[in-house]
């Protein structure tokens, strides 16, 4: 976890090719991705615990859990924290990333 932390914007650019990936018309084959450094679903877990460490701060102060949501509203709401991709440990997520997550929250119109 630590080693994956220092390359945190690795992971962010991981679920970026993941997201695009799903709109390709042409699937990618499992050595090509598997050469890239996409190996299982390590990268994902490294920046989604970014993502909760970062809102769980944020909201810190705030009577409440984290209830469980669905992704995208977890992604959205990575974003709008007032420090997001304002230091290494709230790094951006790409735009394609940002896009699906809209996109899913507006009912996939």
């Amino acid at each position: 976890m630590t080693d994956g932390l220092r390359h945190i914007h690795d992971s962010a650019t991981l679920l970026e090719m993941s997201v695009t990936g799903l709109k390709s018309a042409n699937a990618v084959s499992y050595d090509d991705v598997y050469d890239v450094g996409f190996l299982g679903t390590a990268s994902l877990y490294n920046i989604g615990y970014v993502m909760a460490k970062a809102i769980v701060e944020n909201d810190a102060r705030k009577p409440r859990g984290i209830p469980q949501t669905a992704p995208y509203k977890f992604v959205l709401r990575y974003t709008q924290l007032p420090a997001y991709g304002m230091d290494k440990d709230h790094p951006t997520l790409g735009p394609n990333t940002i896009d699906a997550a809209n996109q899913l929250a507006n009912g996939c119109n």
